[in-house]
C-alpha cells in the first residue's frame, strides 16, 4: 500500500498496447483455444471472452478435464485439433 493506502499494483494488470496490436494482427490466423470445465488457473468464464475479444475465436471447453489438457483428456485434443486442420 502507498501512503493514501492504496494498493502499489493493480488488482488486474493490464496488457501493453504493443500486445494488443501484435494480438489484432493474429486474428487473421485460424486458432483453437480450449481449457477444462474444472482448469482454476484459466476457467472458461475468463478464457472465453478474452479468446473472443482478443483472437476472435471461441473457446472449447472439455467438461472432464482441468488445467491439464493434455495429460487429462489427450484424445479430446486430438479430435480437436483434427477437426479444426479439416475445416
Amino acid at each position: 500500500m502507498d501512503g493514501a493506502g492504496r494498493p502499489l499494483l493493480p488488482q488486474q494488470p493490464r496488457p501493453s498496447p504493443a500486445a494488443s496490436g501484435a494480438l489484432a494482427e493474429r486474428r487473421a490466423v485460424p486458432c483453437l483455444v480450449a481449457t477444462g470445465r474444472y482448469d482454476v488457473f484459466l476457467p472458461p468464464r475468463r478464457v472465453g471472452p478474452a479468446a473472443q475479444r482478443h483472437l476472435g475465436t471461441r473457446l472449447h471447453v472439455l467438461d472432464g478435464s482441468g488445467h491439464l489438457l493434455l495429460d487429462e483428456a489427450p484424445d479430446e485434443i486430438v479430435a480437436l485439433v483434427g477437426r479444426a486442420l479439416a475445416a
